[in-house]
């Protein structure tokens, strides 16, 4: 025999800092480095320059911290990387650090001047 529904089933939406890619699964952390809002089908990354170490984030205001001068962060990071020997960055909120100029130089990483 085929078992009969008795109740219709009931969709349940993913809470803000979980998502669900297909009806049919249950809803997953979003990983650090990203946030969603409720019933989000996909998270939402940190841009480049912040990051974001909670898992399972709900979207906030300053949610995203900034990178402080002398590190940087890709999309999607999960904390900020300093700047490598002979590179510096001079603000906040960076995704890339950038080479000393020409005759100068820093032999010391996280610098935000040469």
């Amino acid at each position: 025999d085929t078992p009969i529904a008795t109740s219709p089933a009931t969709c349940q939406a993913c809470i803000a800092g979980k998502y669900s890619l297909y009806p049919f699964a249950t809803c997953n952390d979003c990983p650090a480095g990203s946030y969603s809002l409720a019933q989000a089908k996909e998270c939402d990354i940190c841009l480049p320059g912040t990051y974001s170490t909670g898992i399972g984030q709900p979207a906030s205001p300053g949610l995203c911290k900034e990178c402080m001068a002398g590190t940087y962060s890709l999309s999607g990071f999960s904390t900020c990387f300093l700047c490598l020997q002979g590179k510096f960055n001079p603000v906040k909120h960076a995704g890339t650090c950038s080479d000393c100029a020409g005759g100068l130089y820093v032999n010391v990483a996280g610098q935000s001047a040469c």
